[in-house]
């Protein structure tokens, strides 16, 4: 059967066992794959009599699923700040809708590189990250806010330049969340040559985010997401209904190059060859209940976030290898993009980088830190991931 089309929606559910059945225009994404991989297992009942015989009963056993996805980093030039198409994904990842900031450089206290005043921080915290239109060539940068007084904002790295009172202050912020789950509807459908949908669409109901992943170093951002469902659907199968397609899936492609941005350890500037973050959720499907055959829904374990990287072995960069040892902590901050509306970053306060020998093979010398760990509490904003 040739395949017309392959489409893909991520929708969020409101609560465990509740389905969604018509996803919407914004639910649907650019992908690279999606793979929805149920386990189905047979019970083949073994009584034997006096000969070598066996009675052939055979029945539905337990029903189980894994999913991934693999996906262009896809985000939005807009004027206002819009999160990526990958949205949901990452409230899966991070159990929390993102926060919308915008705003203006205000007049006092007198702007500098460092510091400035906006209209009203309440909704920011510490380590969000946000950008702003410093002017000039430079045009917009992005920096993790280390300190608010009122709305009084302080930045650590700097910004390279003092804004102008009145430039734009822009982010989508999502924050780790410990006490909420959200749970997804992942569907996929799979398009015949006429234009219907066939009978190996499939969805998986009650899916938690357990690996998510981003790789920077790719020529476009990839983003790699994988856990387990409660429930498996497909068509022509089984009594849980495929989501509806929306009227209009047809959406733009405007992914955002990753050899452009900036990466810091504290306030230091480094080079970075290749750079990806990776979040573990622990996420679990529960035990199979008397009476059904599907796991009673996921739930999540303790979050491990973890942190690859390879440096250039610049001299200063030196100390990194006996802070590796001694479990000194940085700050680590990296950002993608060189303009509004392109900007993907990442901080983390508190990144203990793992000790691995220096590569002596390439033209320059390098520093390879596989495997670094962020420690600290939600409390302390720990992981924050901003576009704008």
């Amino acid at each position: 059967m040739p395949i017309y089309n392959e489409l893909l929606a991520v929708s969020v559910q409101t609560g465990i066992g509740s389905q969604v059945t018509a996803p919407t225009t914004t639910d649907l994404m650019q992908f690279v794959s999606c793979d929805l991989n149920p386990q189905f297992e047979n019970l083949k009942r073994m009584d034997k009599g006096l000969g070598r015989s066996e009675f052939g009963l055979i029945k539905g056993g337990k029903r189980s699923l894994q999913w991934t996805i693999d996906a262009y980093l896809t985000l939005s030039s807009a004027a206002t700040p819009t999160p990526p198409e990958c949205d949901n994904l990452i409230r899966g990842a991070f159990c929390s809708a993102p926060v919308i900031f915008t705003d203006t450089v205000a007049v006092s206290p007198s702007p500098t590189a460092s510091a400035f005043g906006v209209g009203n921080a309440a909704t920011l915290k510490v380590n969000d990250m946000l950008a702003v239109n410093i002017g000039g060539a430079t045009g917009w940068q992005m920096r993790p806010v280390s300190a608010i007084a009122g709305n009084t904002l302080t930045f650590s790295p700097a910004f390279s330049a003092a804004p102008s009172a009145g430039a734009a202050v822009q982010a989508v912020i999502y924050r780790l969340n410990s006490s909420q789950m959200l749970w997804l509807t992942v569907t996929n459908w799979i398009r015949s040559i006429a234009g219907a949908d066939s009978d190996y669409t499939a969805a998986a109901v009650d899916a938690a985010v357990n690996d998510f992943t981003i790789d920077f170093m790719s020529d476009i951002i990839k983003l790699t997401c994988s856990g387990p469902a409660g429930k498996y659907a497909r068509t022509g199968a089984g009594t849980i209904p495929i989501p509806a397609l929306p009227t209009n899936w047809i959406t733009g492609f405007s992914p955002q190059a990753s050899q452009f941005g900036e990466a810091f350890f504290d306030t230091s500037a480094v080079t970075l060859y290749t750079a990806s973050m990776k979040m573990n959720n622990n996420a679990k499907a529960l035990p199979v209940p008397f009476g059904s055959q599907d796991p009673d829904g996921t739930i999540m374990g303790m979050r491990e976030l973890a942190f690859d990287c390879t440096m250039d072995g610049d001299d200063l960069n030196s100390t990194f290898l006996s802070d590796s040892e001694t479990k000194t902590a940085h700050a680590l901050f990296l950002h993608s993009g060189s303009t509004q509306g392109q900007f993907c970053g990442i901080f983390s306060p508190k990144m203990y980088l793992a000790r691995n020998d220096y590569d002596k093979s390439q033209e320059t010398l390098r520093l390879s830190f596989t495997g670094s760990i962020a420690a600290a509490t939600v409390e302390d904003n720990d992981l924050t991931l901003s576009f704008a």
